[in-house]
């Protein structure tokens, strides 16, 4: 499932780029913005979906200390 959020940043990156070596001179921040919206998104997405796995493997022992 993490794959989904590097395949998003490196299109990204590479579209940003392209909008960056295309664009006039006073745009040239907003390409290096959608980058670091990217980076961003990215780790708070891995950060969710970690939080999501630990909780899931806690309940997992704790269903498993009950029946023990």
């Amino acid at each position: 499932m993490r794959w989904i959020f590097y395949v998003v940043a490196t299109a990204a990156l590479i579209a940003s780029s392209a909008w960056f070596a295309a664009s006039p001179d006073d745009t040239k921040w907003m390409p290096a913005l959608a980058s670091a919206l990217v980076v961003w998104s990215e780790a708070v997405g891995t950060l969710a979906l970690r939080r999501r796995r630990d909780s899931t493997t806690r309940a997992a022992n704790d269903e498993r200390v009950e029946r023990g």
